[in-house]
């Protein structure tokens, strides 16, 4: 009897940690039984915002060929056009009937300012035009020259045209196989601009890209939509473009120089040769960015708010009335014999059968002190008598 009554002042004595009260433990088991649910949640959450993602980014790159459908539609056929040029005998041939070729050719490419036959010697006579000049002197042609193979130039200022321009060349050789110069077709930047603007006008309600840009294998800019000299601004910082001449149609998010976060699209016209990339702003780029952590949210609150739930819910049913029983048998325990403050009426079963267990012997110790009591005073009476 002495040892449970230590044990039970050692209890009392010792300082409760937040672990020990109800609530803490109620909300503490419901976590964990809950955890598996959380994971569950966040796994499907996962897996629908890869599902998202990917439709999102395929939405993204079909916006970015829309919107450039006609630039890039005049550039594939001024290809082509060259091949089949520098194929074609006429180009060999005397000036008179190369120039015919070249005009004829002029006309099916509408956007080119000249569509003409340059000789190794950089002599051009052979024009849609009917104009000669001799590119010999400029750098850039001699590079063009000294290539032999298909390839894409951009000018700043054509010496014919006197505007910015996108050439496409293609090598010219004769039946032994000597090199004998490159057909190109030169397609201003503005003609090109006026397709994709002309584009966007017929299309209404669709969404395009605020900035895009061709470029070749080797990085360079062919074409701009926002113009060769403001493009550096949204590229990609610390990637180059050179290193996406192997890749395939994606979407990633990057940083501009100036610290812009944006989201890219990559899609390639000619594989190995001829590439486009869009940019778009965080906000239109969301749903395709691998970033975004907003859906993970709900089920994390959903979790946090049965935490909540579950500690109320112990503390409406359990600890209050826990409390009001405690408090009572700590009065009592201190020589208070009022029982008027102990009201478990709204307590569960069980509380109020431990409320009216206390009572009970609340009521049989007060009746046992009272009859000690009165046996104590009986027996001073007799003393004194």
């Amino acid at each position: 009897s002495v040892m449970w009554r230590q044990e039970l002042s050692d209890l009392s004595d010792k300082p409760a940690h937040w672990w020990e009260k109800v609530n803490a433990r109620f909300v503490l088991v419901l976590s964990l039984a809950l955890m598996p649910l959380l994971v569950v949640s966040l796994a499907q959450t996962r897996n629908l915002q890869e599902e998202a993602q990917a439709r999102a980014q395929q939405a993204m790159l079909g916006a970015t060929l829309r919107a450039t459908t006609g630039e890039i539609g005049v550039i594939r056929y001024a290809q082509g056009a060259t091949a089949a040029l520098a194929s074609a005998p006429a180009v060999a041939g005397p000036p008179e009937v190369c120039a015919a070729a070249m005009r004829v050719m002029a006309q099916q490419v509408p956007e080119a300012s000249i569509v003409a036959f340059v000789p190794k010697s950089g002599l051009m006579v052979c024009s849609s035009n009917g104009e000669s000049y001799d590119y010999s002197a400029s750098p850039q042609f001699g590079d063009i020259i000294a290539a032999q193979e298909p390839m894409f130039s951009v000018v700043s200022r054509g010496p014919v045209s006197g505007t910015s321009l996108l050439l496409v060349t293609h090598p010219v050789f004769d039946r032994a196989g000597v090199y004998l110069g490159y057909t190109t077709i030169a397609l201003p930047h503005n003609e090109l601009d006026s397709v994709n603007k002309a584009l966007e006008t017929s299309v209404t309600g669709l969404e395009m890209p605020a900035e895009f840009w061709t470029f070749d294998a080797a990085g360079e800019v062919l074409t701009a939509n926002v113009g060769l000299d403001r493009v550096g601004q949204y590229l990609p910082a610390g990637l180059k473009l050179a290193n996406f001449n192997k890749s395939n149609a994606t979407v990633f998010n990057g940083r501009t120089a100036a610290g812009e976060q944006r989201t890219y699209a990559l899609v390639p016209i000619v594989q190995g040769e001829l590439f486009l990339m869009s940019s778009w702003t965080t906000r239109t780029g969301r749903l395709a960015a691998r970033y975004d952590l907003s859906p993970y949210f709900l089920p994390v609150i959903m979790w946090a708010l049965g935490m909540l739930v579950a500690a109320w819910a112990a503390e409406r049913l359990v600890s209050r009335h826990v409390r009001v029983l405690t408090r009572a048998l700590g009065q009592f325990a201190k020589g208070d014999r009022s029982l008027d403050r102990v009201n478990l009426s709204h307590a569960p079963t069980e509380l109020r059968a431990a409320g009216s267990a206390f009572a009970r012997m609340a009521d049989g110790v007060m009746r046992a002190e009272a009859s000690l009591e009165d046996t104590i005073h009986q027996k001073e009476v007799l003393l004194r008598e």
